[in-house]
């Protein structure tokens, strides 16, 4: 509404867009451990997979419809009332969520006093609650790993497709990636995962580093969209599955402040994958694996020299690796038992 306001008024400038964005990002890291620490007091737990799967299908909808039609509209009825109609869209939305009404048996106790000490001292407990179960701090363990050997995928992807490729296969490419992640979520909303969903975290994961490998490789465009899509497929599975594996295992009090830990975790190996990554590709495996370079003559001659060969080294080794940090956890009990030894909470 802020930003429709300036935009009528004719104040609009960049630096209020980057403000907002701001505002609404970290309001958005509050509402997402709060939804999906509110779900399981509407879902029996036997039905919390076909609802991350339900979650994950609105989310690959909301990032592959949107784009295309908000870019028809800019151009058919102007900025301005594609402001509004997003206005609408809060509206609609804060109206659903006005008319949901909690179980009062789900609610649990909380401390009302929000001071920073109260706050620091919540977040606290989360991390002890994590840390005094050693299967949940195994998991967060292994989703950090797989989320920072996943940032190929996002981060260097771009530049590896057009190194060889045009700017419409790297259009088909995202097109593969939003129809993997909506192929992945209606699979888990009609499946539900699992009966031992430690399994499909695990197994969908692993299937996660082959097609790394996979789309490491000097490829025709049309084996890299399959790779692609599979790989998102896989990804909306796994989430899927670990969504709600977490959300059966975590006490209700807990579950939004381990929820929020969770992304944290997550979102901390973005940046790093960012810093180290990059610059090994740009810096480091490019040159070598360019004809003449010190990498040529030995891996070279199985993965091939040239542009884009030391980004596809990166996919391959995150691959590799991701296969490996699934097969380490395969073999601790604290994790492949963990839902079998973790009695399922009340809620």
């Amino acid at each position: 509404m802020a930003i429709a306001v300036l935009l009528f008024t004719h104040q609009l400038q960049p630096w209020h867009v980057y403000i907002a964005t701001v505002v609404s990002s970290a309001f958005s890291t509050v509402q997402r451990p709060a939804y999906a620490a509110a779900v399981p007091a509407f879902i029996p737990a036997q039905q919390l997979g076909r609802t991350s799967g339900l979650r994950r299908v609105a989310s690959a909808l909301a990032e592959f419809a949107p784009p295309l039609v908000a870019g028809y509209l800019v151009f058919s009825v102007g900025l301005g009332r594609v402001i509004l109609i997003d206005v609408v869209t809060f509206l609609v939305a804060l109206g659903t969520l006005l008319a949901v009404r909690f179980p009062s048996e789900s609610r649990p106790e909380l401390d009302r006093q929000q001071s920073v000490w109260h706050v620091a001292q919540g977040a606290r407990a989360g991390w002890r609650y994590i840390f005094a179960r050693p299967s949940l701090r195994s998991l967060l363990v292994l989703s950090s790993i797989t989320w920072f050997l996943g940032v190929p995928a996002e981060m260097l992807l771009t530049p590896y497709v057009l190194a060889t490729h045009s700017a419409a296969v790297l259009g088909w490419v995202g097109a593969a990636i939003s129809a993997g992640l909506l192929a992945g979520g209606l699979v888990m909303t009609a499946w539900g995962g699992p009966k031992r969903r430690i399994v499909g975290i695990l197994g969908f994961e692993c299937l996660v580093g082959v097609c790394l490998v996979v789309i490491g490789v000097r490829l025709p465009p049309a084996l890299i969209l399959l790779a692609m899509f599979v790989q998102f497929a896989a990804l909306a599975l796994s989430d899927g599955c670990g969504d709600a594996l977490w959300q059966t295992k975590v006490a209700p009090a807990f579950l939004g402040r381990v929820f929020a830990i969770r992304d944290v975790a997550a979102l901390c190996m973005v940046p790093l994958g960012t810093l180290l990554l990059a610059p090994l590709a740009e810096f480091v495996l490019g040159p070598a694996l360019t004809p003449g370079g010190v990498l040529a003559s030995n891996i070279g001659h199985v993965i091939g020299v040239g542009p884009g060969r030391g980004i596809g080294l990166i996919f391959m080794m995150a691959g590799v690796f991701n296969i490996l940090a699934v097969l380490v956890a395969w073999t601790r009990p604290q994790v492949r038992r963990i839902d079998l030894d973790i009695p399922d909470v009340e809620t």
